[in-house]
Parts: C-alpha cells; sequence; structure tokens
C-alpha cells in the first residue's frame, strides 16, 4: 500500500504510511513513512535501492530518522 512513480526506464520512487503500534500492540506511536527510491534489474525479477524510515509520534514530531540499502527478489503467487 501507498504510491508509487516511475522515474526512469527501470527507476521508481515509492512513499507508503503505515501505523505503528508498541511491542504490546495496544499503545499508537504514531505514523510511519517508508521511502525507496529503487531499481529493477534487467529481467525486472530484483530490485535494490536506497529506503527511509520516519518514525512520528501521534502528535507530528520525529521520533527516529532510519537509512540504507533494500534489495528483493520477485516471488509468485504459485
Amino acid at each position: 500500500m501507498g504510491v508509487w512513480k516511475q522515474t526512469g526506464r527501470s527507476y521508481y520512487k515509492l512513499n507508503h504510511f503505515a501505523l505503528s503500534w508498541d511491542p504490546t500492540g495496544t499503545t499508537l506511536i504514531g505514523p510511519t513513512n517508508i521511502r525507496e527510491e529503487i531499481a529493477l534489474d534487467g529481467t525486472e525479477k530484483s530490485y535494490s535501492g536506497t529506503v527511509t524510515i520516519d518514525q512520528y509520534d501521534t502528535e507530528g514530531h520525529l521520533l527516529v530518522h532510519i537509512s540504507g540499502v533494500v534489495s528483493a527478489q520477485r516471488i509468485t503467487a504459485d
């Protein structure tokens, strides 16, 4: 869930918001914003790129910023 935009032949930007909860699942921490900039490989069966995750509290204050790299392999329903 979220939005994505193609920025080049095999390049995409993704933006997703999710809700985060404490470990007990009873207290809402706040929204989390996940952003990625990825490139599909030549076979379009995997991708790699960068990711940032910003965790906010319920009042919109930034609690933590995480950045790193991401990669994935396509799976099928079969």
